[in-house]
């Protein structure tokens, strides 16, 4: 289950990235997390033609800080989290946001496909 306990509160520095000027708290299996004021996001990257529909910005853009806050910490060499674990507390992110479905499918369904792709490259290229 996951919880939030601070809003999120960013700025845009660039056209593509963001900065959180206060820290964003969250709980996530009744573990607390925060992530610093201070933390860059491109928040979703989301490929042409469906950001016409689905805006990096948009209304689960707390989920994609969470998202982006877990890779973070996963490349710097946190070993407990793989991209099957920061793939699914986004998607409870999403839901706990009550995200529509709609958005949800694509959302995810473009995580995982590019854990996907970034798995083949690792093992197979």
């Amino acid at each position: 289950m996951i919880l939030y306990n601070t809003r999120l509160n960013i700025i845009k520095i660039s056209e593509d990235m963001r900065v959180l000027v206060s820290d964003f708290e969250f709980i996530y299996n009744g573990k607390r997390n925060v992530i610093q004021k201070g933390f860059k996001t491109d928040l979703a990257t989301i490929p042409f033609p469906i950001s016409v529909w689905l805006k990096p910005d948009g209304d689960y853009k707390e989920s994609a800080v969470i998202h982006d806050w877990l890779l973070k910490r996963m490349y710097g060499g946190d070993e407990k989290i793989t991209r099957a674990y920061a793939s699914s507390v986004f998607l409870e992110s999403l839901i706990y946001q009550e995200i529509p479905v709609y958005h949800i499918i694509p959302l995810y369904s473009g995580v995982r496909l590019y854990d996907l792709y970034k798995y083949i490259e690792k093992e197979v290229l």
